[in-house]
């Protein structure tokens, strides 16, 4: 009855006996395969049953080597092995080669093989040794122990030897592996083998850490044409998450040259006329990129830079002339001009720019003790919110923001210098190497640093040095994570930073950078997670105040509104869990005379912005309300003056 089908197979429901058919479970076929792979493995190194001589040329010493294997494990792996075998003529496949048989004699060795006439096949390209092995690994275990360094020549023999399993290996291993040393060897790779998906694969990922990839060996030692190709697909492998800017790669070519100055020159001076000067602000052009020797030598380039840079001068002023509401006149290096009066100096607490939703503002607001209320001193060149200020010799540096009514698409790199005396005036300096908004702006013995900040998507953790005297901007010691929204202050000659938005959520961390030694240094960390919040030194510590607790998207407001750092003990301090105003973050804040001034802020989700300013006093733990802003504002920047106030 079962075997009714005359095949031998029951039919549905009866019971078949010894006909019935069994399949093996996977795990007793997974142990017979191991089983097997074990086997050839331990006849390839025991030289058992060896039927082919494998012969490469060592591409170092240059001397052939020669390795025992199983023709039927090589041809069934490698279609280069098979074709290779399947053109030996057969009167040629019985002859031994004499070369292999006296050097087993010589060396004792002895073969069991299933052929006393082993299939000699001579690779036509060379193989390391190392190479070689890891690929009899591989073909033998079906596993392999590279180093990431190897991964390229691995993938370069598995390309020649037709092994497809280990090319998808290394292609996995690269994708998964991918070290910026790698760059070079990746890129000749893709080049020799034709393949253009390794070489956008090694671009997109380069570009990705571009910073990075600048301070590694590897690129000091690129060739030129690798440079090249850098230069010529920095805009085609980028990504919203990845822009790599003009200025970027004009310093990237001037730290190659720097290297090898004498060799790299000529060609250095080639690759700079492939950048695109006209996406370089102005003030850069001209404030730093020609002044470098290098553009200097060149005087085609030095022609077109100056070109582009004097065609928009006249706009520039003619902008800054338009802005000036008093009708006064502007100077023609500086800018807008402001009117001074009859008035006294004292310090003065500033307010500058900021943002109402969509409407941001180019003011200047000075704080009139005396006559309790806020007066426009001057205008900036542009509008801007959540930009930095500091001030060196009683002069103020505004850098970066947000310039556009949308917030957090785009941030620029400018940089302004207001000076009140003698004309009140404006000057454009260079800008930063990169753009920068949320970030922390502070000075230390006539330099400028700038911290972290945002553009768009992208989420900086460089950190940059300005010079006032070089007028020259330069990365210093990076923070060890990318952040934005964190706060920041200058104590006794080190700077610190606290909180900020560090992936999704807001940060415990207190760093302090050493300038002289260019050193991070992790502190004890906060009580609370904060970003978008305020801090500032009054005394022998340090206050921060404010922000949110943001974690995954979710935000609430800190759960301690005010703690303080003493830096000698290295030890945090709860000074307030409440604030008595309704701002929970984004207000500018200054440290002056013993005083916390806060101004401004909004809630949490960015709504209720406040026009309020607050003043607290830690010494007697209390508040003051000042007199209000003229309008409501968010992101603004604070600073302390000597100036003339009118009475």
């Amino acid at each position: 009855m079962g075997a009714g089908n005359g095949k031998g197979r029951p039919s549905d429901g009866q019971i078949s006996g010894e006909n019935e058919f069994l399949a093996v479970p996977f795990s007793y076929s997974r142990d017979h395969l191991q089983s097997m792979l074990n086997s050839f493995s331990q006849f390839q190194s025991n030289r058992q049953f060896c039927d082919m001589i494998f012969r490469v040329k060592d591409p170092v010493t240059n001397q052939e080597k020669s390795y025992d294997v199983h023709r039927f494990i090589f041809a069934s792996s490698s279609e280069y092995c098979r074709e290779k075998l399947q053109n030996i003529p057969p009167a040629h496949r019985a002859q031994e080669d004499p070369k292999i048989s006296k050097s087993a004699s010589e060396s004792g060795s002895t073969r069991c093989l299933s052929s006393n006439n082993p299939t000699t096949v001579a690779s036509d390209f060379p193989l390391s040794e190392s190479v070689v092995n890891q690929v009899i690994e591989f073909l033998y275990k079906a596993t392999v122990t590279v180093k990431v360094g190897d991964i390229p020549a691995l993938f370069e023999a598995a390309h020649n030897l037709r092994i497809p399993t280990l090319r998808r290996y290394c292609e996995w291993a690269l994708q998964n592996r991918y070290v910026l040393d790698l760059f070079r060897p990746v890129m000749k790779l893709s080049e020799d083998l034709e393949l253009p998906g390794i070489r956008h694969f090694a671009l997109r990922r380069t570009f990705e850490k571009f910073d990075e990839f600048l301070d590694t060996k590897t690129f000091l030692q690129l060739p030129e044409r690798q440079l090249q190709i850098l230069v010529d697909n920095r805009r085609a492998f980028v990504s919203d998450d990845v822009v790599i800017s003009e200025v970027e790669m004009f310093n990237a070519i001037l730290k190659w040259e720097k290297h090898n100055h004498r060799a790299r020159q000529e060609n250095a001076r080639s690759l700079l006329r492939h950048l695109h000067y006209q996406r370089i602000p102005k003030a850069t052009l001209s404030g730093y990129v020609i002044t470098h020797d290098l553009v200097k030598g060149d005087k085609k380039l030095m022609a077109y830079i100056e070109d582009v840079v004097s065609g928009d001068k006249k706009r520039v002023l003619q902008r800054l002339r338009e802005r000036n509401e008093n009708g006064e006149a502007v100077d023609s290096e500086y800018g807008l001009v402001a009117g001074s009066g009859d008035c006294l100096t004292q310090p003065t607490l500033l307010v500058t720019g900021g943002r109402l939703f969509d409407q941001l503002s180019a003011q200047v607001l000075m704080l009139n003790d005396k006559l309790n209320c806020w007066q426009e001193l001057a205008r900036m060149p542009t509008v801007l919110s959540h930009h930095c200020v500091a001030v060196i010799g009683g002069v103020m540096y505004v850098a970066g923001g947000e310039d556009t009514t949308i917030p957090g698409t785009h941030s620029i790199a400018n940089v302004w210098r207001y000076d009140p005396l003698p004309k009140n005036a404006w000057a454009a300096l260079p800008d930063m190497l990169q753009s920068r908004s949320y970030f922390f702006l502070s000075s230390s013995c006539d330099s400028l640093y700038a911290f972290g900040g945002k553009s768009g998507k992208i989420i900086r953790n460089s950190t940059e040095r300005y010079n006032a005297a070089s007028k020259r901007w330069e990365f210093c010691a990076s923070l060890k994570t990318p952040r934005h929204a964190h706060a920041g202050c200058s104590f006794k000659n080190m700077f610190y930073v606290s909180g900020g938005m560090v992936g999704k959520n807001s940060s415990v961390e207190m760093l302090r950078l050493n300038p002289s030694a260019n050193h991070w240094t992790t502190l004890s960390p906060m009580r609370c997670a904060r970003s978008r919040h305020s801090m500032t030194p009054v005394r022998d510590r340090i206050y921060v105040v404010g922000g949110e607790d943001d974690t995954m998207g979710l935000s609430k407001s800190s759960s301690i509104a005010i703690e303080c750092y003493t830096p000698e003990c290295d030890q945090w301090f709860s000074v307030s869990h409440k604030i008595p105003f309704q701002s929970d973050g984004e207000f500018g804040c200054i440290g002056h005379d013993g005083l916390i001034y806060l101004v401004g802020g909004c809630k949490s989700q960015l709504v209720e912005h406040k026009a309020e300013v607050w003043c607290y006093d830690p010494e007697e733990d209390k508040w003051k309300v000042k007199c209000k802003l003229p309008r409501r504002l968010r992101g603004t920047a604070c600073a302390v003056m000597d100036l003339k106030q009118m009475h």
